[in-house]
């Protein structure tokens, strides 16, 4: 991917897809998009205190991975920067194949060995005793709450200046 990065600065050193690229680089507060898949695998790993099993690819620890892959997203081409996609773009439909502990959990963006059909009836019959035991009313209440209602501000194109006379 290195190689690629500088073969394509090389190529076209003023473009906007090497602003792009060094844009990805860092944020405002100073962090990469690998800083933070990082965090979301090392980092979590550290947190649950499994830092020996989980959180990098390496022989011996438990295989746990998400591989992504949408040909049909206009976002997943061209990958310039695989880091940045991750946390920048990818989308749960972006989700290809899941492995737990070494096993395929989900295929082709399907979910493997698991019966949906029942599951939704599960899900469906634990809808309905929470209903049930909650009572219409309490349920319409916490199914929907009340939002208190957004404040606008108006704003012109221009800022708080006063646009320029004649427009």
């Amino acid at each position: 991917m290195a190689t690629a990065r500088c073969l394509l600065r090389r190529l076209i050193p003023h473009s906007t897809v090497q602003f792009g690229l060094s844009k990805c680089r860092r944020s405002a507060t100073g962090h990469s998009p690998h800083d933070v898949l990082s965090w979301a695998t090392r980092g979590g790993a550290a947190a649950l205190g499994h830092s020996h099993d989980l959180g990098t690819i390496e022989v011996g620890k438990k295989a746990d991975l998400a591989l992504l892959k949408n040909d049909d997203s206009p976002v997943s081409f061209p990958l310039l920067n695989p880091h940045g996609h991750v946390v920048l773009q990818a989308q749960r439909s972006d989700v290809h194949t899941v492995l737990v502990n070494g096993h395929v959990a989900k295929y082709r963006h399907r979910l493997r060995g698991i019966d949906l059909r029942a599951l939704r009836d599960r899900v469906g019959n634990t809808v309905e005793h929470l209903r049930g035991r909650l009572g219409e009313g309490e349920w319409h209440k916490g199914m929907n709450p009340e939002v208190p209602r957004a404040k606008t501000i108006e704003q012109s194109r221009f800022g708080t200046e006063q646009p320029p006379a004649g427009q």
